[in-house]
């Protein structure tokens, strides 16, 4: 009886000594796009759980090519962070980076006071991020108010997309902050390298009532959708779904 509790003390000493240390801390990149245009803002999707909210650290997202002929090192540092959550992180490319093939987006827990020096722990994405001056991608126009069991027709644009017939165009109306969260979306199987068109997303009769949305169209994988993501951008939340038709 006496070696079965040192033994569940022992654990106990063990578990705890690698919670200080941070090596039950965990953190995923969910969602990225692998090719960006000079000038824009990215999002990336993380994910973490037993972040030690106690100490001194930041969640750091980060897109980087430190072999590139000028190295690239652009980053967002985020605080005040919850011990297990998910969160999309935005990244504003500047329209005077260099151009590359071989960028990778890094999401890390770092200290504070040492940077990279002290850091919990690290993930990243293959060094196969484009970053090109001639792709654009973009949300023209969009109703902020749209009720049940009508369309809403939003406006896109894009220019110089590589994507090959693997990938597909969605363009759908979000809100994943609601409980269930939800996406009414459309899908267009086949596009053109360059293209301006306006699409029409059906909103069902039995959709709730809704603040805070947003529309979002990507290119994405046909066969993995979401965890292969060509290039993904988002118009701002501020879109409502009412219930009372709007005349």
């Amino acid at each position: 009886m006496k070696a079965k509790i040192i033994g569940v003390g022992l654990a106990c000493l063990i578990m705890t000594f690698l919670a200080q240390v941070g090596l039950t801390t965990e953190i995923k990149i969910l969602e990225y796009p692998k090719i960006v245009s000079q000038g824009q803002q990215v999002k990336v999707k993380i994910s973490w759980k037993d972040f030690p909210v106690e100490k001194d650290y930041v969640l750091r997202c980060q897109l980087e090519d430190k072999d590139s002929s000028f190295p690239i090192y652009i980053f967002q540092d985020i605080s005040m962070l919850q011990r297990t959550g998910e969160m999309s992180v935005t990244l504003s490319v500047p329209p005077t980076i260099t151009s590359t093939k071989t960028a990778k987006f890094i999401a890390a827990f770092i200290s504070k006071a040492k940077g990279w020096d002290d850091t919990l722990t690290v993930a990243e994405t293959e060094k196969n991020i484009e970053i090109i001056s001639g792709f654009k991608f973009a949300v023209l126009e969009y109703p902020t108010l749209v009720s049940r069991s009508s369309v809403a027709k939003v406006k896109i644009s894009w220019a110089n997309v590589t994507a090959g017939k693997d990938y597909k165009l969605i363009i759908q109306l979000e809100n994943w902050g609601e409980k269930p969260g939800f996406a009414y979306v459309t899908n267009i199987e086949d596009f053109k390298p360059t293209d301006e068109i306006t699409v029409s997303i059906k909103i069902p009769p039995e959709a709730k009532p809704s603040k805070n949305c947003r529309f979002v169209a990507a290119f994405i994988s046909k066969k993995k959708f979401w965890n292969d993501v060509f290039a993904v951008v988002s118009a701002p939340s501020d879109v409502e779904i009412t219930k009372y038709k709007i005349i």
